[in-house]
């Protein structure tokens, strides 16, 4: 090997015990001599196996956490689509009964007039729900009832100033209200009021 190169390792079965060995051999300069040294190959791979095997147990653990958030992540996805799906289902549900219901159902929040509108409007008062959007309870109830509305908000109030917490106030009476063509209808008003906290309605 010396022609080719002054230094350089090679492999080979060893006389001594027959185990491949990698020898590495390097010439003096300016001396007669070759220095000549050999390791069991097993033992030279043997640090770097256990490197390997580290490393490829951190790469599985990493993979392991990888496919468990994964599937977390899958089932949590899977859950909030059978939530919405139900959600829908419940919302269909309650659209087809208040599309269909006789009865009209509104709902009215402060500051903001009505706020929802069942499509039966249409069959008692002529309105379609979005014509009525907005519109205060003045335009639905006769003076006797906002007065009637004024004396239960007032009285919440002052539980609330109280400590107390009010109930929830449900009234009924009948009143006449306008429908599209002006003409007066009498109607039969279920109304449950809802307050704030500071006493003001809130719807």
């Amino acid at each position: 090997l010396l022609p080719a190169a002054a230094h350089g390792s090679f492999e080979k079965l060893a006389e001594v015990d027959g185990k491949m060995r990698v020898f590495s051999y390097a010439s003096l300069r300016n001396y007669p001599f070759v220095i000549v040294a050999h390791q069991e190959k097993s033992a030279i791979l043997a640090n770097w196996r256990n490197h390997a095997i580290v490393a490829g147990a951190v790469i599985l653990i990493v993979l392991l956490a990888g496919l468990l958030m994964t599937r977390r992540l899958i089932l949590s996805l899977q859950q909030r689509e059978k939530d919405i799906a139900e959600k829908l289902a419940s919302e269909q549900r309650l659209r087809f009964m208040t599309e269909n219901m006789l009865d009209v159902i509104w709902t009215w929040e402060s500051g903001k007039g009505i706020t929802f509108v069942s499509p039966s409007v249409k069959r008692l008062l002529g309105h379609f729900p979005e014509e009525l959007l907005g519109m205060e309870l003045k335009g639905l109830c006769a003076q006797s009832t906002l007065d009637k509305i004024a004396e239960i908000s007032a009285e919440a109030l002052s539980m609330i100033e109280a400590g107390e917490t009010p109930p929830v106030y449900d009234l009924t009476f009948e009143s006449q209200v306008p429908a599209k063509s002006g003409t007066p209808v009498w109607v039969e008003n279920r109304l449950r009021l809802f307050f704030n906290k500071d006493g003001t309605q809130s719807r």
